[in-house]
């Protein structure tokens, strides 16, 4: 988990790495990556790491459910 502290209203901004955010999904991480390669979610990218945060996620389980 990683958080960022927003400088002009001091909200909390929480994100999971590619493999706690796989896991919440259900997902390979694979697949969780090949996702945001293509540009099914778009991650925050920290030098070699990705990084979602759970409205992303959320969003992505919704539309997921959808085609269900």
């Amino acid at each position: 988990m990683l958080t960022f502290r927003c400088e002009s209203c001091d909200h909390v901004h929480e994100y999971k790495n590619l493999i706690e955010s796989a896991t919440f999904l259900g997902l390979h991480p694979e697949s969780l990556r090949r996702l945001a390669r293509y540009g099914e979610v778009e991650p925050l990218n920290i030098e070699r790491g990705l990084y979602f945060n759970d409205e992303q996620l959320n969003a992505l389980l919704k539309t997921s459910g959808e085609g269900e």
